[in-house]
This record gives C-alpha cells, structure tokens and sequence, in this order.
C-alpha cells in the first residue's frame, strides 16, 4: 500500500504511465480502420478510465468527499470539453496519418498559451514564446513535410 501511495505522488511514473497508456490507446485506434465510431471509443474509455481510476483511489485511500458543490459546474464543462476533445482526437486517428493526428492534437498546450495571451492578456516567457513557435513548425513541418523544403533540397542533390 506504501509503494501504491509514492507511485500516485510519483509525477514520473504518472506522466511515463500516461505516456505508455496514450501511445496504446491511439495504435488500437488506428488499428481499427474507421469501423468503430469514435464517440463509442471515447465512451468506452472513459468508462475503463472512471473504473480504473475509482479503483485506484480506493486502493490508495483517497476520500471523494473533497469535492465541492461549487465546482461541479466547472467539473462538468471540464468533462463536456474533455470529451468533445477525445471525440475530435480519435476522429483525426481515423483520418489523418497517426503522425499528423497525434503531433496536431499534442500542440494543444501551445495553443492554450497563445490564448491566454490573447484572451487573458498575460505575458508569457521568451522561452515559452520559443516553445510555441517550435512546436507549430513542428506541426507545419509533420503537417506537409513535402510542401516545405523538399522540392529546394532535392534539386540542389540531383544538380
């Protein structure tokens, strides 16, 4: 029970585990070649994801009991946004090539920054700034690796 308690507080193991189960999950999908809606995927997990979840916090003896009546609407958006983002996810694994999908829906902490900036009117870092802007050419570059650079370096090597 003490080493279930340090892996929970562990946020190497969680973000590994995460990792690993993500990775997984999106294979299975694509190995499913569109013949599974993916609304129904996204029910599914998240019935597993609830389960294994509730399981966990018993086990490790945490109190559900610390959620408070004023954040339940705010819980809910969070679930309505999380699934609707799940949903679009696993349609994009379905469509698009699983490099394209995963490196698109992975710029989603960029794009969460750009908006606070814009919305929150915060100020972010030169670093995060940098982040950003390696991250969206990372998707321009996964996105269309052809259209970029392709046609100039390889008429340079066959000249």
């Amino acid at each position: 029970l003490r080493r279930c308690r340090s892996l929970w507080r562990s946020g190497n193991f969680i973000i590994t585990l995460a990792a690993i189960v993500c990775s997984t999950i999106a294979l299975f999908i694509k190995q499913l070649h569109g013949s599974v809606p993916a609304v129904q995927i996204t029910f599914v997990s998240s019935c597993i994801s609830w389960l294994l979840t509730t399981a966990w916090l018993l086990l490790v003896g945490e109190n559900f009991r610390g959620l408070v009546r004023q954040q339940v609407p705010l819980l809910v958006l969070r679930g309505t946004l999380g699934a609707a983002s799940s949903i679009l996810y696993y349609q994009s694994i379905q469509a698009l090539q699983m490099n394209e999908a995963v490196t698109i829906f992975f710029t989603n902490p960029a794009l969460a920054a750009l908006l606070d900036v814009l919305i929150n009117k915060k100020t972010i870092k030169l670093g995060t700034v940098a982040g950003i802007a390696l991250a969206i050419g990372g998707v321009v570059l996964v996105g269309c690796p052809s259209c970029h650079f392709a046609e100039g370096f390889g008429s340079r090597s066959s000249a």
